[in-house]
């Protein structure tokens, strides 16, 4: 870049970020599915309402459904936020997929 005669902003916008993005990529997926649990555990801790709370009513009263339904949909939730992430990664690096 420094042949090219590129500011430092260019370098960063052509060079940078582009090598960056594929280790960007696989923290916002490691994210996306930890955020899901992170929530989960904030209900558990103090909430009236969610999912988490439900496992915790499901709990108390013995209602397997009611516990593995909320467990589903949370694990539900967690691969659709992994699934556009890695949709998002697939459409912004198209010029990084093996021929």
């Amino acid at each position: 870049m420094r042949a090219y005669r590129a500011n430092p902003l260019q370098t960063f916008w052509k060079l940078e970020l582009p090598s960056a993005l594929p280790n960007l990529f696989s923290g916002l997926k490691v994210a996306a599915t930890l955020s899901v649990v992170g929530s989960a555990v904030g209900e558990l801790l103090g909430a009236n309402q969610g999912l988490a709370y439900l496992i915790l009513f499901g709990r108390g009263t013995s209602d397997a459904p009611l516990v593995f339904g909320a467990v589903l949909l949370l694990t539900a939730i967690s691969l659709v936020l992994y699934g556009l992430v890695a949709v998002l990664e697939s459409v912004l690096l198209r010029w990084r997929r093996a021929v």
